[in-house]
């Protein structure tokens, strides 16, 4: 395949759209650089950057096909069909390989560079993980001026990558770089640098002619200052500046700018090389060039994409070479300071010959097409600025007052323009520094937090577990109801030390989906109970209503879906003081609508959508006698969006409230054991906490199972041999040795005993390392026996 999928027009847009003025380009046309057989990247320490562009397949399909589908590739691939090149008017582009990071660095950045392209989308996917990032010109980022993008890549992985591009045109080759955080940043502050300046460069030029304008009355700079501040503008949107600032990504931005460039440019040229006095022909036909200008910019946001860049390419070249011929004959008639405006207009023109090339098949000469244009085209204004000077000076004599002020603005100018980028220099610096400063803050904040739900979960677990166990010998009715309380307030605790977690977990922005099955009957166990323990001491009732058509499991992220229902199903319990709580569950076609209504006080209009928001509580309506962080239904908004979920709210103050979700999720085919209430066999607790391990064994007695203790990873190493625990309980943050290291040497001896993580740490990253390290499953703390119970029907 293509080693480098060259850019070109079809032999139809060659023929039809451009006049047989311009064949002498097609000479220039190279052949399609051979293809390689070779996809995959190879990253090693000293790799700066790569290309994917370089060595990938290419792909088209239809507008409808969105994401690959990595769980079935063949029936994906059919749907798309291999080309050789990209076309300049756009359209859905796929580019597949795979990556393979043999370096110690983790951290990358993606980067499409050198083309304004509307939308492009990343797929990093392994058999543990997968990435998703999405950048482009009509798609804000987080780099001001640049569409970079982190990504990770763990040494030793091979990830298989999908690139899509969406574009309405796409005028030069993209780079789709990936490059080290040192390189990426080194580029980008170069980029962005000479982006500033060049602008600020146009800027203060312009502004220094329109000032000896104000002075002088002399139209020259007044058009001159025109083509500046259209330069500038043109420029400015290319390199997202208006979308960033404003949020403004209109195409029109660009091409307007860039026809008018032509408009203003002419009557310059015109009064600066007096052309009607001595070239009256000459003055005609650019005349007429300057009003096809001004009457395509007019129609414009009528003509497509990329028809508009071809158009803006053809009256360009016209226009140049019109330039380039009128300074010509002026300088030969005797007139000076023509020569610096032929040097400039011909630098100009082959800046933009290094755009117009690429489209008849000529590789691009440069990495960034447009930031050399931008350069060029500021070094034309520059040189157009000395021939201005230049004829101020040859015409010194009559107008020495006006050339003694311009060189006193222009010094002062220069001097602005110095500053500023001394001043832009160290506000970079200091952002750089901010923005470290802030991202180490942010970890630490996210940490403690963490911190915090072991801390708070661990002696949880002991109260809760132990409780559990009271409740099952506990006869007498006052005693059992204090239990009861106790059990109501060590549940509340944990749901709102666990909101902490998920807000801290949904902050970073780090959570990806672990799908497997789950049953429909444990879902409803797990909002039952949360009910219940909201409900104490309540008289209202609660009713579950499940279809008679509901499969009995599905394939989802139980331990996501049941943390994103239970914040509302325990706001419904905590502000409904009478009346009923329905929860009920239908399928769809898609996967489960979950319906939880209350006869509350209602939710007024205003601040349903408030009530989503992180420390926010509505202040009439559910926030009567609000209680809590105001963290449960942010969390549930959060992972909503994880889960591609929908809620809706129906709600009437003092009538209730009814939340309608809709989680996406696909049909288990398979069998999931019933839970039973008794078992045999013997398992090892790996547990540091005496109290927590004590607790487990007495769950695992009433359960039907014998059991033993060790108090860290090196002493259940020692006493594990294959075939001796029928299940181990393992425990993650130990001394000596972790409950990961653990598990990993315990799977390398035998691949077939279960483990159970019993562990506070419940954070996407805990649960992840989980699995990666051989763990069988993941229980949170406190732990109650009926999870224990439920693994055990699977798997014993």
């Amino acid at each position: 395949m293509s080693a480098r999928l060259n850019y070109r027009l079809s032999k139809y847009w060659q023929l039809k759209l451009f006049s047989k003025a311009f064949v002498f380009f097609a000479l220039l046309t190279l052949s399609l650089v051979t293809h390689s057989d070779s996809f995959e990247w190879i990253i090693s320490d000293d790799t700066k950057r790569i290309d994917l562009l370089e060595s990938s397949q290419l792909y088209t399909s239809t507008a409808q096909l969105t994401a690959p589908d990595f769980e079935n590739p063949s029936n994906f691939q059919r749907q798309l069909s291999e080309i050789d090149s990209l076309k300049l008017n756009g359209g859905v582009y796929w580019l597949n390989g795979t990556i393979r990071n043999t370096g110690k660095h983790t951290t990358f950045f993606f980067e499409p560079a050198n083309a304004m392209i509307d939308r492009v989308e990343l797929w990093l996917n392994t058999k543990q993980s997968s990435q998703y990032l999405l950048s482009g010109f009509l798609h804000p980022n987080d780099t001001r001026l640049q569409n970079i993008q982190e990504i990770s890549l763990e040494p030793e992985t091979e990830y298989e990558y999908w690139v899509r591009i969406q574009a309405r045109y796409i005028p030069v080759i993209p780079n789709l770089l990936i490059e080290t955080k040192e390189q990426a940043k080194r580029r980008a502050f170069t980029d962005n640098f000479l982006v500033i300046g060049c602008l600020g460069a146009l800027l203060v030029l312009a502004f220094y002619n329109l000032v000896i304008f104000l002075w002088s009355h002399d139209k020259s700079y007044f058009y001159y200052t025109l083509y500046l501040l259209n330069t500038s503008i043109g420029w400015a949107a290319v390199f997202g500046i208006f979308s960033e600032g404003f949020g403004w990504f209109s195409l029109s931005l660009v091409f307007i700018p860039f026809y008018l460039n032509v408009v203003t440019s002419i009557p310059f040229y015109l009064t600066f090389l007096n052309l009607k006095n001595h070239h009256p022909v000459l003055t005609h036909i650019s005349k007429s060039i300057a009003v096809i200008a001004a009457f395509l910019a007019i129609l414009s946001p009528l003509i497509s994409e990329w028809l508009n860049y071809l158009l803006i390419n053809v009256v360009s070249i016209v226009w140049l070479t019109m330039g380039l011929v009128a300074g010509i004959r002026r300088y030969q008639g005797g007139f000076k300071p023509a020569r610096f405006f032929i040097l400039g207009f011909a630098i100009l023109a082959l800046g933009a010959s290094i755009t117009v090339l690429p489209l008849f098949g000529v590789p691009a000469l440069v990495d960034n097409t447009y930031m050399t244009t931008l350069v060029f085209q500021t070094l034309d204004a520059t040189l157009l600025a000395l021939a201005l000077a230049d004829r101020i000076n040859t015409l010194r004599v009559e107008k020495t007052e006006i050339l003694l002020q311009a060189k006193q603005v222009d010094e002062k100018a220069n001097k602005t323009l110095v500053n500023a980028n001394a001043k832009l220099q160290e506000a970079n610096l200091k952002l750089t520094t901010a923005l470290q400063v802030s991202e180490q803050e942010r970890n630490r904040k996210d940490d403690f937090i963490l911190t915090i739900s072991h801390e708070l979960k661990t002696p949880l677990n002991a109260i809760s577990a132990s409780i559990e166990q009271l409740e099952d010998h506990c006869e007498e009715e006052e005693t059992l109801e204090s239990i009861h309380f106790i059990r109501h307030g060590a549940d509340r605790l944990n749901q709102q030390v666990q909101n902490i977690v998920m807000l801290a977990e949904t902050d970073r922005r780090e959570i990806n989906l672990t799908e497997r099955p789950f049953q429909i009957s444990h879902l409803v166990t797990r909002l039952h109970d949360s009910a219940e323990s909201c409900l104490i001491e309540k008289n209202v009732q609660l009713q579950i209503d499940i279809s008679e058509n509901l499969p009995e499991s599905y394939n989802g992220d139980f331990y996501l879906i049941s943390h994103m229902l239970m914040p509302v199903v325990e706001n419904a319990c905590r502000y409904t003081l009478k009346g009923k709580i329905a929860i009920a569950i239908n399928p769809t076609s898609t996967g489960i609508e979950i319906v939880i209504s209350d006869t509350g006080p209602g939710i007024q209009a205003d601040k349903q959508e408030e009530i989503f928001k992180s420390f926010s509580q509505a202040s009439t309506g559910y926030g009567r006698s609000a209680e809590g962080l105001g963290l449960g239904l942010a969390v549930t908004k959060r992972l909503a969006d994880v889960l591609n979920s929908t809620i809706d709210i129906s709600s009437k103050l003092n009538e209730g409230t009814e939340f309608k979700i809709r989680i996406p999720v696909d049909i288990h085919e398979g069998i999931i054991s019933n839970p039973r209430k008794h078992f045999e066999g013997h398992a090892l607790v790996v547990e540091d906490n005496e109290i927590n391990a004590r607790v487990l064994q007495a769950i695992l007695k009433k359960i039907g199972m014998s059991s033993e203790v060790a108090v860290d990873g090196n002493i259940a190493l020692s006493v594990f041999t294959p075939g001796r625990f029928d299940l181990i309980l393992m425990d993650l943050q130990m001394p000596v040795m972790d409950g990961f290291q653990c598990s990993e040497a315990i799977r390398s001896k035998d691949a077939t005993v279960p483990i159970i993580a019993v562990t506070a740490n419940t954070d996407y990253k805990a649960r992840t390392k989980c699995i990666q390290s051989g763990m069988t499953e993941i229980i949170e703390k406190p732990v109650r026996r009926s999870d224990i119970e439920k693994f055990l029907s699977a798997v014993l």
